[in-house]
This record gives structure tokens, C-alpha cells and sequence, in this order.
């Protein structure tokens, strides 16, 4: 019968690591930390799922460099956050190992060990891919409510000016006449207050557009 007997550091070592992946695998984004030379020395299974590796395959002992889509764009990452010591919702298109690109979010900072004067880069990001095609697609629609509202300003002048223009001069005329004319028969009397009546309700009907094209112009407004 053997046993295994295990001093107090040994075991706080175990625990510890334990403990860091335990946390590592719960996190919603994907993890990345990056040695001196930028190759990645760990990565959380979500990131590892998020760039399409598998457990026997993870992205452990590559260089960062492989997961840009743009070899420039990587350089530049590099650069900026060794100048700046951190980078925040930062967005940019990768690439997994099938060859699909995708676009992701991340952040990005440097840890420094003061003991041993070593250098890691520890980078967060999650897919937005989804979301921002939902965005351009809003921005789409925005685009096309903003023209439809524009024709419909158009189409409000159009009424505006070149329908109530003749209502007025009909309504002119049909008193003019009845001026003219003098006293009239009943039955033309009737098609007088008719022939107005019509014109009155033509020109309200006019109104009414005018009404729901100003409702739609200050409901994009908002």
C-alpha cells in the first residue's frame, strides 16, 4: 500500500493552479497571454473554441500574429500596446483556422514582474461578428427611413403647393359665379354648396396628409 504523502507549498501549488483554471474556463471571453516574443503560453478553452481549436490542438505556442487577418494590423496591435501599456474595446477582423475571418472585440494590457523583470500581454475578446451585422443592417434601415421620409416631405409639397393652389381657385370661382349669376334656382343652389362642400373636404383631406407627414418626420426625429 503506497502513500502518496505531500508537503503544504506542493499542495498550495496544486490548488492554485486549480483555482486559475477553474477561473480561466468560467470567463465569457477568450483569454490570451502572450510571452515577451508574443507567442501565446495560455488560452482559455472559449478562446481556443473562438479561433477553432480544439484541446489537442489549442493555440498554446503560437504567435499572435496567426490569429490577425492582416499581418499589418497585428504589428500595429503589437506597437501600440507596448507604447501604451493598455488598450480598450478595441475592434478588428481574425481569423480562425478553417479560414473564416471574423470580427472581435477585445482589450488588451501589460503585466509586469517586478522579481523577475518578465513581461506577458494578457488580452480579452469575444465575437461581435452577429452583432455588428445587426448594426450595419440598423444603420441600413435608418438610411433607407431617412430617404422615404425625405420623399414624403416632397410629396407634402408637391400637395401642398400644387393641389390646394387649384381648391382655392375652384372655391373662387363657385363664389364669383354665384356673385354673378345672382339668384339662383334651388337645384343650382344646391350644386353650388355641393361643388363647395367637395372643395372643403378635398382641401381637408390635403391637411390631413400634411398632418401625418410632419407625425412621421418627428417620429425619426426621435
Amino acid at each position: 500500500m503506497k502513500i502518496n504523502l505531500m508537503n503544504t507549498s506542493e499542495a498550495q501549488f496544486i490548488h492554485s493552479r486549480q483555482f486559475t483554471k477553474d477561473v480561466l474556463e468560467f470567463m465569457q471571453e477568450g483569454l490570451l497571454i502572450l510571452n515577451e516574443t508574443n507567442d501565446i503560453e495560455t488560452a482559455n478553452s472559449i478562446a481556443n473554441k473562438l479561433f477553432g481549436f480544439s484541446e489537442n490542438d489549442s493555440l498554446s505556442g503560437k504567435h499572435i500574429e496567426e490569429l490577425y487577418a492582416a499581418k499589418e494590423a497585428a504589428e500595429n496591435f503589437i506597437s501600440i500596446l507596448e507604447a501604451e501599456g493598455s488598450l480598450k474595446n478595441q475592434e478588428c477582423s481574425f481569423i480562425r483556422s478553417d479560414g473564416q475571418l471574423f470580427t472581435g472585440l477585445y482589450s488588451a494590457t501589460i503585466v509586469r514582474d517586478l522579481e523577475s523583470s518578465t513581461m506577458a500581454k494578457v488580452i480579452l475578446i469575444q465575437d461581435i461578428t452577429a452583432s455588428r451585422k445587426s448594426l450595419e443592417k440598423l444603420n441600413e434601415y435608418t438610411e433607407l427611413l431617412e430617404r422615404n421620409n425625405k420623399e414624403l416631405d416632397q410629396f407634402a409639397y408637391i400637395v401642398s403647393h400644387d393641389l390646394k393652389a387649384p381648391l382655392r381657385a375652384i372655391s373662387n370661382l363657385t363664389s364669383w359665379l354665384q356673385e354673378d349669376l345672382g339668384t339662383l334656382s334651388d337645384e343650382n343652389k344646391d350644386n353650388m354648396e355641393m361643388l363647395q362642400g367637395r372643395v372643403k373636404r378635398l382641401e381637408s383631406l390635403i391637411n390631413g396628409i400634411l398632418e401625418y407627414s410632419k407625425v412621421g418626420r418627428g417620429a425619426s426625429k426621435r
